[in-house]
């Protein structure tokens, strides 16, 4: 925040990724029937247990040689269950 401003979050925080880049969620997705929360960050998609306040699933860029070195601006993030299976978007 500019003017050294300080946040105080409205709820519980779960800090992951590394401390050096920067990064934020972009956009959140609860998922379907679950405690899980689909968060879409700068360098990946993240899944959040919600109950445990843990990263259970991270899935990233770099992990693709195809996307290495990529980052997003924003996108949007869509969960979608259809006929039982979960699809991130």
């Amino acid at each position: 925040m500019p003017y050294n401003r300080l946040l105080a979050p409205a709820g519980q925080v779960v800090a992951y990724g590394n401390a050096d880049l920067e990064n934020h969620a972009l956009d959140v997705q609860l998922v379907p029937d679950t405690p899980l929360l689909a968060v879409e960050d700068r360098y990946g998609v993240a899944l959040i247990d919600t109950t445990q306040r843990n990263v259970v699933a991270r899935w990233t860029y770099a992990d693709d040689a195809r996307t290495k070195g990529m980052m997003s601006t924003y996108s949007g993030l869509k969960v979608l269950r259809q006929e039982g299976v979960v699809h991130l978007l």
